[in-house]
């Protein structure tokens, strides 16, 4: 607890000591990236895909498209990736008599819809 508290206090001095708007929206998201990593490298590996796509979303345009594809790869996978999966395997092992598919249990990283809806408010 004190190590994030220490943490978040250098971050917002070094923050502080940049001139220009773009330095500190780098600073900080490389900031933010390492804190989560300090509790989860997967998430954090997330986070920056999830970066990358609002970022190529806003270079194609501010499309309705881009928009929509955003939020269904960000929620609509963490939401529904593990009742289709059971659901498929379910219908496979019926039709077939087979399981085929081991679905992973994903778990909802700390934040994401926070992250995804303000993504889309860049967007």
């Amino acid at each position: 607890m004190l190590s994030a508290f220490i943490l978040s206090a250098a971050v917002l001095y070094v923050y502080w000591s940049f001139r220009r708007a773009r330095e500190r929206v780098l600073f900080l998201l490389t900031g933010s990236l390492f804190f989560i990593a300090l509790f989860s490298p997967v998430y954090s590996l997330y986070y920056l895909l999830l970066s990358a796509l609002a970022y190529a979303a806003f270079r194609i345009g501010r499309r309705r498209g881009a928009v929509a594809a955003f939020l269904v790869i960000n929620l609509c996978f963490f939401k529904y990736y593990s009742f289709l999966a059971e659901r498929t395997d379910l219908f496979l092992e019926a039709r077939l008599g087979v399981s085929f598919f081991d679905a992973p249990q994903i778990i909802f990283p700390i934040g994401l819809s926070f992250v995804t809806f303000r993504a889309v408010h860049f967007l």
